[in-house]
C-alpha cells in the first residue's frame, strides 16, 4: 500500500454551501492542495463519508475504507480489518454511536491534515489517498486508512446546534432539549419531552415530521434557508382518537401547538381527517441536534 499525494477521483456533488467559502474552509482547502496537490478529493471524501454514516449506509461506510483496516478498540487492542465483508459484520462495533457522532460532528473547517493524511476528530478517524504498487499515476483513490475508538474522549457531546442548509444530505433529529450524553435514546425523549423535528435532506429540500414528543404531529416538506424551512404541512388525524381541526383556512398565520415554532396558514382539507396547509414556517433556530436515531423520516407528505 502507498500513500500517495496526488489523488484523483470521481468526485461526488459537493453541497452547495461550499460554492462561499469561508476564510478557514479556504485555509483547509489551501493546506490539502499544498499537501497532496489538490484539495477537492480529500474534501469531497469527507462529504461523502459524513453523509453515509449520517444515512446509516453500512454497504457505502464499508465501501470508503482501505483494507486491510487498521481499528483500534476503546480499551487499546488493536486488530486488523481484512474486507469488507469483515467490517459489516463488525459494523456496530467498531463504527459506535461515539464514533458515529465524532464524524457527524467534524467540521470541514476545522479538518487537521499532514502529509499522512486528514484526520476527524482528535484521531479516530485518518483518511488518505491509495493507490496500488505500480499504479499510483491511475488508479488513485481516498479511503478511510485507520479507525481509532481509543482516541475518543471519554465523554463525547452531541452534535450542537448546527446550521440546517450547512448540512450534508441525510437524516437528522433537531430537538429543543439539551443532550447530556452523544446518543439521546427514545426513553430519554418521552421523559423528558419537548418538541422533535425528524427529517430528511436533499439538497435544500426537507421532508420531516415535527410532534410534540409522544403527542401530536405534523407532516412537512418545503425548503430550507439558514434555520428556517418554508413550504407545506399535512395534518392527519383519526376522528375517533385525534381529530384534526382546520387551524387557518386564511392568511392569517396560527401556530401548531404552544411551541410557537411552526406557523401554519391557509389549510384546505384534501381527505377525511387530513388538512393540508399550503403555507408553513418551521423556525429551528436554537434547537439541538442529536443523533438521527433508529426510524427514517417519511419520503413525502403526500397522501
Amino acid at each position: 500500500m502507498i500513500l500517495l499525494q496526488t489523488p484523483a477521483i470521481a468526485s461526488p456533488v459537493p453541497p452547495a454551501h461550499l460554492a462561499q467559502r469561508s476564510d478557514a474552509e479556504q485555509a483547509v482547502n489551501d493546506r490539502l492542495t499544498s499537501l497532496f496537490g489538490k484539495y477537492e478529493p480529500y474534501r469531497d471524501f469527507f462529504f461523502q463519508l459524513q453523509a453515509a454514516v449520517s444515512q446509516g449506509d453500512r454497504a457505502e461506510v464499508a465501501s470508503l475504507i482501505n483494507y486491510p483496516l487498521r481499528f483500534s478498540s476503546l480499551e487499546g487492542a488493536t486488530e486488523q480489518i481484512e474486507n469488507s465483508e469483515q467490517f459489516l459484520a463488525n459494523y456496530d462495533r467498531i463504527m459506535t454511536g461515539p464514533l458515529r457522532s465524532s464524524i457527524a460532528n467534524q467540521k470541514y473547517e476545522d479538518l487537521f491534515a499532514r502529509d499522512q493524511g486528514v484526520m476527524i476528530g482528535r484521531g479516530e478517524v485518518w483518511f488518505s489517498g491509495i493507490c496500488a504498487p505500480g499504479s499510483c499515476q491511475e488508479d488513485v483513490a481516498v479511503k478511510v486508512i485507520t479507525i481509532s475508538q481509543n482516541a475518543l474522549p471519554q465523554s463525547v457531546a452531541p452534535a450542537a446546534a448546527s446550521r440546517v442548509d450547512r448540512l450534508p444530505d441525510g437524516n437528522y433529529r433537531y430537538w429543543n432539549g439539551v443532550p447530556n450524553q452523544a446518543i439521546v435514546s427514545d426513553g430519554e425523549l418521552l421523559q423528558r419531552g419537548g418538541v422533535l423535528f425528524r427529517f430528511r435532506k436533499q439538497g435544500n429540500n426537507i421532508t420531516g415530521d415535527w410532534s410534540y414528543v409522544d403527542g401530536e404531529s405534523i407532516c412537512l416538506q418545503g425548503q430550507v434557508n439558514g434555520n428556517t424551512v418554508t413550504g407545506i404541512a399535512v395534518d392527519r388525524g383519526d376522528a375517533d382518537f385525534n381529530p384534526v381541526t382546520n387551524l387557518s383556512a386564511d392568511d392569517t398565520f396560527v401556530n401548531f401547538g404552544p411551541a410557537a415554532r411552526l406557523k401554519l396558514r391557509r389549510g384546505q382539507a384534501i381527505a377525511r381527517q387530513t388538512i393540508r396547509y399550503r403555507s408553513a414556517i418551521l423556525d429551528l433556530g436554537g434547537l439541538n441536534r442529536i443523533n438521527a436515531g433508529v426510524f427514517a423520516p417519511p419520503k413525502s407528505c403526500s397522501i
